[in-house]
């Protein structure tokens, strides 16, 4: 049996001791967490024979381009002018069969469907900064769900909230003054002091450019 495994992995402390809190820089620390599958996952969307097909046949091979695609559908008796492949790359990425990994380059979805689950005060979040700042990207999950990977369970979980870089310090304070206990992209101090093992503390941070994200209501 061929066994496949895949790294999730969770950021804290943003910036190095001493720096502005405020300042969006990269990374200190990273806890990986891996899980292992022994089979192919399926995805959530009901798959046709033409999809089965072009998942068996681009599974294998890495990457791969429009313009690749373009001679596979002509092959196989489906003729598309340039709007019609736009639409149709566009609606197996929304159906969790493309993934992009670079401008114009793709390769098959081949991983866990995984769907965090949400909670009152994810939704409570997501509703502060909605009716604000309609229309920009922006993900809320809580490190709770990262539990079933861990040996060691943390005592307490807390929420990270990513959205467009220009904007973190202005999110931050619109949720302080919801009184939201927040902080914008803390260093490792800041994160041992006073977000581990707190309730309901929201760490803000720059959304990661093409970031996969999950549309969820609410």
């Amino acid at each position: 049996m061929k066994i496949k495994f895949f790294r999730a992995f969770v950021f804290y402390g943003g910036n190095k001791e001493g720096d502005n809190v405020t300042n969006a820089t990269k990374h200190d620390k990273v806890a990986f967490v891996t899980t292992f599958a022994n089979k192919h996952a399926t995805t959530d969307m009901a798959l046709d024979e033409n999809n089965i097909a072009l998942i068996n046949y681009y599974k294998e091979k890495g990457s791969f381009t429009k313009g690749d695609l373009r001679p596979y559908f002509k092959d196989a008796g489906i003729s598309l002018t340039d709007e019609a492949l736009r639409i149709r790359i566009y609606r197996l990425k929304n159906n969790g069969i493309l993934q992009s990994v670079a401008r114009g380059k793709y390769t098959i979805t081949d991983k866990l469907s995984f769907t965090p689950e949400s909670n009152t005060f994810i939704k409570k979040l997501n509703s502060l900064f909605a009716k604000k700042y309609s229309g920009i990207d922006y993900c809320t999950w809580s490190t709770l769900c990262l539990n079933d990977f861990m040996v060691h369970q943390p005592v307490n979980a807390f929420y990270l909230f990513e959205t467009d870089r220009d904007i973190t310090e202005n999110v931050f304070c619109h949720f302080k003054a919801n009184s939201i206990k927040a902080f914008n992209n803390p260093t490792a101090q800041i994160m041992e002091e006073y977000v581990f093992g707190e309730q309901d503390v929201v760490v803000v941070k720059p959304l990661v450019s093409r970031a996969a994200l999950i549309k969820r209501g609410g």
